[in-house]
């Protein structure tokens, strides 16, 4: 039978837990709508988990943040303790993970994951490690806003430990190498925690499974500490390859070679920023030379010319609407043994006939072009895709090419 507590009316129950039962209430006075966080009874005969209960109020309650679910206050009524705190009309990451039944798509993933991180650096800018990061402890509002919560075996850093030596507390499938191992801990042991979460909302999968055929998570705790991770993408081959190497970081082993912090965690999720617009881009033909041209790959081969000396354009006709501009001379290039067609300047008109029906709706209408200055171009065409293959098989290019070729391909 649901009762009142101090101040606060219990409704219903919302969700049921290993350390205790959550309901939702209402202020008597300010009619405002709350969780209300209730330990078993016979828990809070240990010491050990009543202080757990204790400092989840205390840590959490100083944490003032959008990102984390806020603690209004703590009760204690005859003898049974009380945490009450905001009530979050959503569900948490691992109940959609579910739900969804297949890996969440990058863009979601990345929404998410950033405002997790926001609140958890700031859980760490304050001193404190959560230590049990892991979906069931993110809230998503229905306006889709990620909330920490559970701070039940969150230290503040300098503070006692609550765990007996020897002994770790976590969740096996996310616990960090020096969780496991019960070593000192500092706010990468969340860092790690983290980047299971991000491997599994990009996979579907956590990265270290129990065998369908244990009865225990040893298994689990050893591949933690001595197995890679498949990559994600052998998984999920669309998963981008800036967001599988940021997983695979938070994942490394060691502490010092993981993301430092939640910032920098954060800054991985981002592809590698372009520069400005495509006028901002001051490329040289020299360096687009040295980018393209490659005796690996002759095929893909094109680069204008600058040390060719230009020649007098050739006149083209007048009065014909569908003029195109053409190669007026042809030369090699003594540097590559490549061929250059020279390209006159002049006026044509670019894109569709009226009534043409083969046209893409990016050529259309028809419209004047003007070259004002003519220009040396390799003979050879290349394609984005053709590019692509070559800065792969070459291990990269010149970066401001790169970035030329890539804003063509959008």
């Amino acid at each position: 039978m649901l009762e009142q507590i101090s101040s606060y009316r219990l409704e219903a129950e919302i969700a049921r837990g290993g350390m205790g039962i959550v309901y939702r209430g209402v202020h008597t006075v300010f009619d405002e709508i709350v969780a209300i966080k209730a330990i078993y009874p016979e828990l809070t005969l240990n010491p050990e988990l009543r202080q757990r209960f204790l400092n989840e109020a205390k840590i959490q309650r100083r944490l003032q943040h959008p990102n984390i679910v806020q603690i209004r206050e703590f009760l204690i009524d005859q003898g049974k303790f009380y945490i009450v705190m905001e009530l979050i009309e959503g569900e948490t990451l691992a109940h959609d993970l579910r739900q969804l039944g297949r890996p969440m798509q990058a863009s979601e993933a990345i929404e998410i994951f950033r405002q997790a991180l926001e609140g958890l650096g700031y859980a760490h800018a304050q001193g404190v490690i959560h230590r049990d990061i892991k979906p069931s402890n993110i809230m998503l509002t229905r306006e889709g806003v990620a909330k920490l919560t559970d701070f039940g075996i969150a230290r503040a850093l300098g503070t006692a430990k609550l765990t007996r030596t020897g002994t770790a507390l976590g969740t096996p499938a996310y616990m960090s190498p020096e969780q496991i191992q019960g070593t000192k801990l500092d706010h990468r042991t969340d860092i790690y925690s983290l980047g299971i979460t991000l491997y599994e909302m990009l996979t579907g999968r956590v990265p270290f499974e129990r065998p369908q055929d244990a009865d225990n998570d040893f298994a689990v705790l050893e591949a933690h500490i001595h197995q890679a991770p498949v990559p994600p993408s052998r998984r999920v081959p669309e998963i981008p390859p800036f967001l599988e190497a940021a997983a695979l970081k938070a994942l490394a082993k060691r502490p010092e070679d993981r993301f430092q912090s939640c910032q920098e965690f954060q800054a991985a999720l981002v592809p590698s920023p372009l520069p400005g617009p495509m006028a901002a881009i001051h490329i040289t033909s020299e360096e687009f030379q040295a980018a393209l041209v490659t005796p690996a790959l002759p095929t893909t081969n094109v680069a204008v010319a600058p040390h060719l000396k230009p020649v007098e354009p050739v006149a083209h006709p007048g009065g014909r609407e569908d003029y195109r501009p053409t190669a007026t001379a042809v030369r090699e290039n003594p540097k590559d043994g490549l061929k250059y067609v020279w390209i006159p300047p002049g006026t044509f008109v670019m894109g569709c006939s009226p009534g043409d029906n083969e046209c893409n709706s990016d050529e259309k209408p028809s419209h004047q072009v003007t070259i004002s200055k003519g220009f040396w171009i390799g003979q050879t065409e290349v394609t984005v895709g053709a590019y692509k293959r070559f800065a792969a098989a070459t291990g990269g290019a010149n970066a401001k090419c790169s970035v030329f070729l890539q804003r063509l391909g959008e």
